[in-house]
């Protein structure tokens, strides 16, 4: 969470800390000019009115525009560990969301559970090698899924991650 005078920014769970560096910076630029627009909607209200939602609407852009890289660099990083895991005979399989038209989810099972990510359609091109196949989710959340993750190939006696799944 992040705290600017009365305004507080909570990222939803998906939202990995290297975004929430990444994208910091312009959200607190967004947020600024909001408090910079304060006085003018005093001198000025319609003229106010309209700075911010040009403002906002250019900012917003900004922000999709770098949240999409960032999403789209984890999404290299998510292909590499697909196509590693395999490589390992581990089994990776990308399946479409039925739920979410034009979002596909990729599972990867690593000794110490599986581990899924939503992956948009305009990505899929980083994940032809991964088979397409119908998978079960096992219902993990986010924070099992990345305790499997920081678990996977430790030693037993460091392995935090309680439940296993089978190859």
């Amino acid at each position: 969470m992040t705290t600017l005078g009365k305004v507080e920014i909570t990222f939803d769970d998906e939202v990995s800390d290297v975004m929430n560096v990444a994208l910091s910076q312009s959200v607190l630029q967004f947020v600024r000019s909001f408090f910079v627009l304060d006085d003018l909607f005093r001198q000025n209200p319609s003229m106010a009115w309209a700075i911010r939602d040009a403002t906002r609407s250019a900012k917003m852009h900004e922000i999709l525009v770098e949240l999409s890289s960032v999403y789209r660099e984890r999404n290299h990083c998510v292909a590499l560990i697909a196509r590693m895991a395999q490589h390992m005979g581990l089994r990776a399989a990308i399946y479409e969301a039925l739920d979410e038209p034009g979002w596909f989810l990729v599972f990867i099972n690593l000794p110490t559970g599986q581990v899924s990510w939503h992956i948009p359609e305009s990505d899929l091109d980083l994940f032809t090698e991964i088979q397409v196949v119908p998978t079960l989710w096992d219902r993990h959340d986010t924070v099992l899924k990345y305790q499997r993750v920081r678990d996977a190939f430790l030693p037993p006696a460091t392995n935090s991650t309680k439940n296993s799944a089978k190859n």
